[in-house]
């Protein structure tokens, strides 16, 4: 009698087990899918930007010759600190996040990410883009890194990405 009662007993652990590993592992999977389709749809942005703006190229270029006056008043009149040129295709997620600083792209790898830079130094490690709590993360650019001085090395930090 003790024994069946222990073997029912171990049954219902070890099913109760197998459940919660089960749902732990669906979520990673639910989890991962989300994130890439968020990457996927800032990606689309991008793309859809850089296309509209290369049909647009005549009107764009008076545009950008008028807002180069405007730009150099607003330089001469005020004396606070400089801001990085958005480009026109990385406005849309600008406009998202103020935070972001580039687009991080490798061909032929599944590497294409959004690229931040401010807040606190690990905010980024533990939120997505939208600054909301993500282990994945996003790329991150060192605080230490300055986007207005030219150089050849930016140190962008990230993890696991899967």
């Amino acid at each position: 009698m003790i024994k069946v009662k222990t073997i029912q007993v171990v049954r219902i652990i070890s099913a109760l087990i197998f459940i919660g590993c089960a749902l732990y592992i669906g979520n990673y999977y639910v989890e991962r899918h989300k994130y890439q389709k968020g990457v996927e749809e800032l990606s689309k942005l991008v793309n859809n930007a850089k296309n509209n703006k290369e049909t647009d190229l005549p009107s764009n270029e008076a545009d950008d010759k008028n807002q180069g006056d405007t730009n150099n008043k607003e330089e001469q009149s005020s004396n606070t600190e400089k801001k990085p040129e958005i480009l026109a295709e990385y406005m849309e997620l600008y406009k998202i996040n103020p935070d972001f600083i580039g687009w991080l792209t490798i061909p032929n790898t599944i590497i294409n990410y959004p690229v931040v830079q401010g807040g606190e130094e690990d905010f980024y490690l533990e939120h997505d883009f939208y600054k909301k709590p993500d282990k994945r993360g996003t790329l991150l650019l060192d605080e230490e890194c300055d986007i207005l001085k030219p150089t050849t090395n930016l140190m962008i930090h990230g993890h696991n990405m899967k």
